[in-house]
C-alpha cells in the first residue's frame, strides 16, 4: 500500500510553472474551469483594480453560485466536483487579497503534491483522511480573514478537486462492474462525496441500497455500512418500524465493540464515534422531516431519540474509561490516526459523568503538543466541564471560550456566560478558534426553535 504522503497530492505537481496571469475575471474563470494550472499563485490585483466594487461583487456572486454550477455539470459527476472544488479554491484566493505568492508556493510544496494518484479503495480512503487532517490544522494559520488561512485553504481545495474527481470516476466504474454489499470501503468513499450537496452520494447509495439487498444483511452489517449516517434510503418511513430496525443495529454494534479484538485504539474509537454521530444526526429536523411520511410520525420518532443517545453515551463512556486505565491520553502517532479526536468526542458527550470529563481534561492538557491532540478540542471540553460542574454544585457556569450555548430562535444562537467577555476573541484565538461572531453565524441554518424553555 502506498503511503499517504505519496497519494495525497494526486495529479498536481509541487512546482508547476506559473500559469499565464489572468487579465480579466473571465480569464480567471477560464483558468479555473478549463485547466489544471495552479490557482493559488495567480496574480489578480492588477485586473481587480479595474473593476468597481459593484462589478466585482456581481462577478463573484455569479462565479460562486454553486447551485447553478451543479445544475450545469449534472451529467458528469467527476467534472462537476472538480470545477466545484476549483471554484472554491478560487474563492479562497480572492479572499487572500493581494496575497503572498511565495507563501502559496510553500503550501504547494509542504502539502505533498505528487504525480501519483490512488488506485485502491483503501488508498482513496487514506487520501481523504490526509486532507481531513490538514483541514483540522487550519486554525494554526489564523482566522478566516487571514492571508495564510485562505491561501492554504486555496491549495487544499485545488488538490482535493483532483482527488474527488478521480475518486468519483473510480466509484462509478466499480458500480458499473457490480457491487456486492456490504462493501464497507466503497460505501465509506461514497459517503466522503457529499460535498456541496450535489446529490452524488445520495444517488449512488440509492442505486445500491435496495430493499432486497438491505434485507439480506445482518443488523451488524447494516450498522457498519451506515457508518455515521443518520438515514439510509431504505430506512422505514414509519416511526415504529424505523426504531425496530435501528435498535437491532444499535444492539449489534454495541456487542461488536464489546467483544471484537481491534488492531488499534483508533479502529475501536472509530466505530464508537460512528454510532454516536449516526444517532445525534437524527436531530437534524430538515433531514428527518423529509424522511418520515407525516408530522405525526416525525414527532413520535423525535421523542424517542434521547433514550437511544443516552444508552450509547453511557456505553461509550464506560468503554472509554476502560481504555484509559493506566495510560495517558491518545496520540495519533501511537494509537492510530484520528484516535485523539474520536476519544475527545466521546468524552465531550460523557455529560452524565462530569468527574470523568475532568479527568480527561487533565489528560488532554498534558498532551496538547502531541500528534492529533487539538487545542480547540481542549477548549470545547473545558467549557463542557465548566457547565457540568456548575450544574452539580449550584454555581453559575462561566465558560472560558464560549463554545457552549443554545438556540434562542430560528437562526439565532447565544453562548452561556463567559469569564472574560471583553477578551473572548483573544482567548478563542489562543486555542485556534475563530471569532465568536463567526461561530454564532454557523448556527444560522442549524437553529430551528427557541431552546431556552426546554
Amino acid at each position: 500500500m502506498k503511503k499517504i504522503a505519496i497519494v495525497a497530492g494526486l495529479v498536481i505537481a509541487a512546482c508547476q510553472p506559473a500559469p499565464d496571469q489572468p487579465k480579466s475575471f473571465e480569464d480567471l474563470l477560464k483558468i479555473t474551469d478549463s485547466t489544471d494550472e495552479q490557482i493559488c499563485t495567480l496574480a489578480v490585483s492588477d485586473f481587480l483594480r479595474t473593476m468597481t466594487p459593484e462589478e466585482l461583487e456581481t462577478a463573484k456572486a455569479k462565479a460562486f453560485d454553486f447551485e447553478n454550477l451543479i445544475a450545469d455539470t449534472v451529467d458528469d459527476p467527476a467534472a462537476q466536483i472538480k470545477v466545484l472544488f476549483r471554484r472554491s479554491a478560487l474563492r479562497r484566493r480572492l479572499l487572500a487579497g493581494e496575497g503572498n505568492l511565495e507563501l502559496a508556493n510553500e503550501f504547494y510544496q509542504n502539502l505533498n503534491a505528487s504525480e501519483t494518484k490512488p488506485e485502491s479503495l483503501t488508498e482513496y480512503h487514506e487520501a481523504y483522511h490526509y486532507w481531513m487532517d490538514r483541514i483540522q490544522e487550519q486554525s494554526q494559520y489564523g482566522g478566516p480573514e487571514s492571508v495564510a488561512f485562505n491561501l492554504r485553504f486555496c491549495v487544499m481545495n485545488e488538490k482535493r478537486a483532483a482527488l474527488h474527481a478521480a475518486s468519483r470516476t473510480d466509484i462509478l466504474l466499480r458500480m458499473k462492474n457490480g457491487v456486492t454489499l456490504p462493501a464497507p470501503e466503497l460505501v465509506e468513499n461514497i459517503n466522503h462525496e457529499t460535498s456541496f450537496s450535489d446529490g452524488f452520494s445520495e444517488e449512488r447509495l440509492a442505486e445500491i441500497y435496495t430493499e432486497e439487498t438491505i434485507e439480506r444483511l445482518t443488523p451488524l452489517a447494516r450498522a457498519q455500512m451506515r457508518g455515521d449516517k443518520a438515514f439510509l434510503p431504505t430506512d422505514p418511513k414509519s416511526e415504529k418500524l424505523f426504531w425496530e430496525k435501528r435498535d437491532e443495529e444499535i444492539a449489534a454494534m454495541i456487542e461488536f465493540i464489546r467483544s471484537h479484538d481491534f488492531k488499534t485504539p483508533a479502529n475501536q474509537l472509530g466505530y464508537m464515534t460512528d454510532i454516536d454521530q449516526s444517532l445525534r444526526k437524527l436531530w437534524n429536523d430538515n433531514e428527518a422531516k423529509v424522511h418520515f411520511q407525516d408530522d405525526a410520525q416525525f414527532d413520535a420518532f423525535r421523542a424517542n431519540i434521547p433514550e437511544r443517545v443516552q444508552k450509547i453515551d453511557e456505553f461509550n463512556t464506560a468503554k472509554l474509561q476502560n481504555m484509559l486505565k493506566n495510560r495517558g491520553w491518545f496520540r495519533d502517532d501511537l494509537d492510530g490516526r484520528g484516535a485523539a479526536n474520536d476519544a475527545w468526542l466521546i468524552a465531550q458527550h460523557a455529560d452524565r459523568n462530569p468527574e470523568f470529563q475532568k479527568d480527561v481534561l487533565k489528560l488532554i492538557e498534558a498532551q496538547l503538543e502531541s500528534p492529533g491532540v487539538s487545542k480547540s478540542n481542549y477548549a470545547y471540553l473545558y467549557d463542557r466541564v465548566q457547565m457540568n460542574t456548575a450544574h452539580t454544585d449550584g454555581t453559575e457556569p462561566l465558560l472560558r471560550y464560549a463554545t457552549q450555548g443554545r438556540c434562542t430562535g430560528p437562526g439565532t444562537w447565544e453562548n452561556y456566560p463567559v469569564e472574560e467577555p471583553e477578551r473572548i476573541d483573544a482567548l478563542r484565538a489562543e486555542v485556534g478558534l475563530g471569532t465568536l461572531a463567526d461561530y454564532k453565524s454557523r448556527f444560522k441554518d442549524m437553529c430551528t426553535r427557541d431552546e431556552r424553555s426546554q
